[in-house]
Parts: C-alpha cells; structure tokens; sequence
C-alpha cells in the first residue's frame, strides 16, 4: 500500500533487508538465559574432549604443568615441593598461576606463549626469577614483586617464550 501513496518507492527491494535487520534486533534485545544455560551444560558435558573452553580453577601438587587454553582463563595454585617448571598456551585468555606455596630445587623453566591476553605469575618472595629468554611484541613481560629481599641462589625459575598483545606479571605477596 506503500507503493500507492508513493509511486517512487519499490518497497520489495528494502523487504530482505528490512526482515534481517528486524530478526537482528529481536536477538540483540531478546533474554539470552535459556541459550546459556543451554551452552554452560552442553561445555561442561564435554569438558574433556574441548578442555580449551571454560574457567580452569584448582590446586595442584603436580611437579609439572600443562595448560592450553583458548577463549579461556585459567587459575591454578601449585603446592609442590619440587616444582619443576612447565608450559602454559594461552590464545584469547589468560589466568593467575600461584606458586607462593610451591617450592623448587635449582632451577625451574616455565614456558609460556601467550597470545592477546594476560598471565599473572604469583612467585616467593626469595625465588630468583629470569625473564632474559622472553620475547614480547606489542606486550610486556614486568617483574612487579613488592618485597625485593634477598633471593636463594639455588631456587631460580626462569621465564621463557613470547607474549604478543598481552602481557606476564610476576608478582608476590
């Protein structure tokens, strides 16, 4: 009826867009609860198989670590008392690892690769910690601790790997 009362307007050509852009809006506005809840069940079924997505949470005593994650966070505490070091893989994520209550041995290589995205590294106050071997672009690998005491000679963990647009803190408490 459009098309009577202006004779220049072709309404068809302006019907697709007009219905996109109205199905657009109506999920933009719409309660998402039910497709999350939905979504939460369906990841946490399949944890194991996608162990990439969701919020890794936990202590270990592990003398290692292993952690790849995408689209993800991560926060681990650590209590072994002979830590060796380990890796950790983060693409779109990031997370806290906690070693203030782990303990090492001579020296421990943490490898971490890190892309846009952030790894707080929690270490003892008497932890000599090397960040020489780490590589960042468009990021920042800073020693943030606090209490700068006197370190053991034999307790040295060294930081290695890349960082591009993000960052690794180490910090202690």
């Amino acid at each position: 009826m459009i098309e009577d009362f202006i004779p220049d307007m072709h309404v068809k050509v302006y019907l697709w867009p007009i219905l996109i852009m109205a199905l657009g809006l109506k999920m933009i506005f719409r309660p998402h609860r039910r497709f999350n809840k939905r979504w939460e069940k369906h990841m946490y079924k399949h944890r194991g198989r996608f162990s990439a997505f969701g919020n890794e949470k936990s202590s270990s005593s592990e003398d290692t670590i292993n952690i790849d994650l995408v689209f993800s966070g991560f926060r681990k505490n650590i209590i072994s008392k002979d830590f060796k070091g380990g890796r950790i893989a983060c693409v779109f994520g990031g997370g806290e690892l906690n070693l203030s209550q782990a303990d090492i041995n001579g020296v421990a290589v943490l490898k971490v690769e890190q892309v846009f995205g952030g790894v707080k590294i929690i270490v003892p106050a008497n932890w000599e910690v090397k960040t020489d071997e780490t590589s960042a672009v468009c990021g920042d690998v800073s020693d943030k601790r606090a209490n700068q005491t006197e370190t053991n000679p034999n307790k040295i963990l060294v930081v290695k790997g890349s960082v591009v647009f993000g960052g690794i803190d180490i910090r202690n408490y």
